[in-house]
């Protein structure tokens, strides 16, 4: 098997049937949407606290900086609008947080997200379920929380829709961090309640 120049040697047991599955990640270039075009570009990794950070001194932070020119004291919280750019499924820090979550390897059972059965249906389905409860708790904790915790340290508050984008991403708590704005979708319309 020839890898980027390289070459791997597997040891098989004989006799089995084996099938390989490489896998490897990158950002698939999504970008935020709706946006105003000087706020368009691609997402921010939701699950590490240091990108968290970055993202907010790059953008909430410039903001407060210009107000802080002026001595204003006028902004009094931000918000997160909806969120209509799909699930984030990997990031450098998840192998690590699921580990230190769930207790075992990832990488272990990674094909079963490529659509392949591990040992059983039953464990596919466990450990898919766990990755699902990782992305979610990263997402809750790491995000929402990482964004209310720095905008408190301004004495920001923080508002929040909901996911938005009729549910593509993946479920997560914004609740228990902010004052929260849900959004309706229909096929057509969007309702703000």
């Amino acid at each position: 098997m020839r890898d980027c120049g390289e070459y791997v040697t597997l040891a098989l047991h004989p006799g089995k049937s084996w099938t390989v599955v490489r896998v490897g990640y990158r950002n698939n270039g999504t970008k935020n949407a709706p946006a105003a075009q000087e706020v368009t570009g691609l997402e921010c990794d939701k699950f590490n606290p240091e990108v968290i950070s970055t993202h907010f001194d790059h953008y909430a932070g410039e903001i407060l900086k210009d107000g802080a020119s002026v001595n204003s004291k006028s902004l009094a919280s931000i918000t997160f609008d909806s969120w209509e750019v799909g699930s984030q499924n990997w990031s450098p820090v998840f192998q690590d947080e699921f580990r230190k979550r769930r207790g075992y390897y990832v990488l272990n059972y990674h094909p079963d997200s490529a659509g392949f059965i591990v040992e059983n249906r039953e464990l596919t389905d466990r450990f898919l379920c766990d990755v699902r409860q990782t992305m979610s708790d990263l997402v809750s904790e790491t995000f929402f929380g990482g964004m209310r915790k720095l905008a408190h340290k301004y004495g920001l508050l923080v508002h929040a829709e909901d996911g938005g984008g009729g549910g593509e991403t993946m479920v997560s708590d914004p609740v228990q961090h902010y004052l929260l704005y849900p959004s309706f979708v229909t096929r057509d319309k969007w309702l703000v309640v």
